[in-house]
């Protein structure tokens, strides 16, 4: 393996975890919304 390749090679790595990083945030994130749109919507419920 050349010097090119092994430089492609490892910015293909840091780019796959930056992805999953980012699809993991991403998830947690609109899982929240969700958590918070639920309890606004319980105490609309009760009041």
């Amino acid at each position: 393996m050349d010097v090119f390749g092994m430089m492609g090679f490892i910015f293909g790595i840091m780019g796959f975890i930056f992805g999953l990083i980012a699809f993991t945030t991403g998830a947690i994130s609109t899982n929240k919304v969700k958590e918070l749109e639920d309890r606004i919507s319980d105490l609309e419920r009760r009041s």
